[in-house]
């Protein structure tokens, strides 16, 4: 999932550090997605004026959302990953639906800014 990802940002000539960072964001709701949700796992792309946006599928209602662990726990972080790097994050009603918008500057550089609203995809995979 993450080495499509890249293939596709750095298709759109998108910097290094946004493409950095979105691959942390995609591997960490990705491994999301297969460690606590149900049936195949999707990926969806889409980069629009300003903004890049990630969104992970997966089949459970269950909505992600960070967990209190222990100082000494090996996972159980990556939401909070997904916080820091991103403008916006969030989960679908239904919660089938994880997604989170990197900005992008007009120059290409990183922004922080608001969530783009409507958008259209730009590429979708699923995994089995």
């Amino acid at each position: 999932m993450r080495q499509i990802a890249r293939g596709w940002l750095e298709r759109w000539a998108l910097p290094a550090v946004v493409v950095g960072d979105a691959e942390l964001v995609v591997s960490e709701l990705g491994t999301n997605a297969v460690e606590h949700g149900r049936g195949p796992v999707g990926l969806t792309l889409a980069h629009l004026p300003g903004v890049l946006r990630i969104e992970v599928t997966d089949r459970s209602s269950t909505p992600a959302r960070p967990r209190t662990v222990a100082a000494d726990a090996e996972s159980g972080r990556g939401l909070f990953l997904v916080d820091a790097l991103a403008g916006a994050w969030g989960v679908s009603r239904d919660g089938t639906v994880t997604w989170a918008e990197l900005p992008v500057a007009d120059d290409g550089g990183r922004q922080r800014a608001e969530p783009a609203g409507g958008w259209s995809p730009g590429v979708t995979s699923t995994f089995q």
